[in-house]
């Protein structure tokens, strides 16, 4: 499986959906994780995740 991380997942299921991208998953909030996720496969049939965050602290500073 394969995530991509990126803070409009509805913008890129509506816009895979507009490609005719048949989607595995539609965006659902995963609580367990604290998570907004959907699913696609590409056309070899490997899993790709698209998620945000939603925790805050999310990402943590890295130190300099």
């Amino acid at each position: 499986m394969l995530t991509l991380v990126t803070p409009d997942v509805d913008g890129w299921h509506d816009y895979l959906v507009g490609q005719g991208v048949p989607i595995e998953k539609p965006p659902t909030l995963n609580e367990k994780f604290n998570i907004y996720q959907c699913f696609v496969r590409d056309p070899n049939g490997y899993l790709i995740e698209i998620q945000t965050f939603l925790d805050l602290a999310w990402p943590r500073p890295t130190p300099k």
